[in-house]
């Protein structure tokens, strides 16, 4: 399982950042958070199934 942080960006998009540690994920979740508004942490096993869920559930 991998594990990363969904966020917008300068470009007014969604961008996607792997992390290598949970610690990582939240500290980089938290700076987002205060930059654009929000950030959220994602599990996954690849970015493709983590697309495919959001599509499912229509986000």
């Amino acid at each position: 399982m991998k594990i990363g942080v969904i966020s917008p960006n300068w470009q007014r998009t969604v961008c996607f950042r792997e992390c290598e540690t949970v610690e990582e994920a939240r500290e980089l979740a938290q700076q987002h958070t205060r930059m654009f508004g929000w950030a959220e942490i994602i599990e996954y096993e690849t970015i493709e199934e983590y697309d495919r869920e959001e599509m499912r559930n229509d986000r």
